[in-house]
């Protein structure tokens, strides 16, 4: 609490929504709350408030044998509008929850991570925030570039390496084409024809001949799926490129306007940790 008032909410708390537990509701009028001015009669107010204009709820859960049988929404601050403008679900504060644990193993319940100095969990709480926010990018914050250069990139040739067939020439690969589907193959299967049209009496093959033709055919089966396997591999390294390039990736300290680019944790430790 004491974070979101120094980030950006110095008068009032965010409209939040939290569990059944107390905790929540007892640092948000620490953190916020006044006292109450004092009016002449009784002992003068010694304990702070809550403000008005706040908006918080609470989602009770209720279980029975491990399984949660009932929902209750509790509107603690707020008036009709609360629940339209929170919504009843805990699935924001939950999700941040969730991420810090997976980031910050100190977090985590039931372990034998967690920090036995209040220093220390300060400390790697500031990291987990500072690593998150700085230099991991999010894909839903991603901007696309409009760039038409970039928009025009195509794969005009593809040259494919056949290991007992000539080389093949698989032409008119667009970057836009999901499917292979104007990969010409025709001298495989031309190939593959003229396997199959040999006539083993004009041959005149022996026994020993006759066992030979089935490792043949299979390693010809194998160098056709070889090469398909090659063209989808390259068209994915280039469609990966291409998405690259089409978007800009951005940190949630850029989508902000907090800063302009992505910070390295090189950066960062020059900026967290104090030079010796």
């Amino acid at each position: 609490m004491k974070q979101l008032k120094e980030r950006g909410h110095p008068d009032a708390p965010p409209p939040m929504a939290t569990d059944g537990d107390d905790a929540s509701r007892e640092a948000m009028v620490k953190t916020w709350g006044e006292v109450p001015p004092y009016g002449g009669l009784g002992r003068p107010p010694t304990e702070k408030q809550p403000g008005d204009g706040w908006h918080y709820l609470q989602v009770v859960k209720y279980r029975e044998g491990g399984q949660v049988v009932r929902v209750e929404v509790k509107v603690i601050y707020g008036d009709e509008t609360t629940l339209d403008l929170v919504g009843g679900h805990t699935s924001y504060v939950e999700r941040t929850n969730l991420t810090s644990r997976q980031m910050n193993g100190r977090l985590v319940r039931k372990t034998l991570s967690f920090s036995k100095e209040l220093e220390m969990l300060k400390a790697s709480a500031a990291w987990e925030d500072a690593v998150y926010n700085l230099t991991r990018t999010v894909k839903t914050l991603r901007v696309e570039v409009n760039q038409p250069e970039v928009n025009e990139i195509r794969l005009d040739r593809i040259e494919c390496d056949a290991t007992d067939l000539d080389q093949i020439e698989c032409d008119a690969i667009a970057l836009n084409q999901p499917e292979f589907d104007r990969i010409e193959l025709d001298e495989i299967e031309s190939a593959q024809t003229e396997f199959n049209e040999i006539e083993i009496g004009e041959m005149d093959l022996n026994e020993a001949d006759l066992n030979e033709v089935e490792p043949n055919q299979n390693e010809l089966n194998q160098t056709e799926s070889d090469q398909i396997e090659n063209h989808q591999t390259e068209f994915k390294e280039v469609e990966t490129k291409k998405q690259k390039l089409r978007y800009q990736q951005r940190s949630p300290a850029m989508a902000a306007g907090l800063t302009d680019h992505i910070w390295t944790i090189k950066e960062l430790l020059m900026i967290v940790v104090a030079p010796t």
